[in-house]
């Protein structure tokens, strides 16, 4: 079984299903993605191209949302596991924007957050 691979913001990247269509290199499913992208996240020039993505942790290509994404920008400065692990967890607005539109990111993170105590 694969490990499971968390973004910074909570995000569980196994399931995403841009890194699943990346990872198999199936661009029919990455279009179906860019449609999602336009229509749910509201990401109007989202094309197959930019919702590709290998994860926001590694060096691969990132779905082109992430590269601008302050959760993302803020804990790769910090150098947290996720942001689950940083001091500013239960104050930070960046978050509570993100948790608005994806509530199973705070689920993941607060799940997380429970370990390190």
């Amino acid at each position: 079984m694969t490990e499971k691979m968390i973004a910074y913001c909570g995000t569980a990247c196994n399931g995403c299903p841009s890194m699943v269509a990346t990872l198999a290199n199936d661009r029919e499913e990455l279009e179906k993605v860019a449609v999602m992208a336009r229509e749910q996240w509201g990401l109007a020039d989202a094309t197959w191209e930019t919702v590709q993505c290998t994860g926001c942790k590694g060096t691969g290509v990132r779905i082109a949302y992430c590269n601008e994404c302050g959760v993302s920008v803020c804990a790769s400065q910090k150098g947290v596991e996720t942001c689950a692990h940083c001091d500013q967890f239960e104050d930070c607005t960046t978050l509570e924007a993100l948790f608005a539109q994806f509530p199973v990111c705070r689920q993941t993170l607060t799940e997380i957050r429970t370990t390190l105590n």
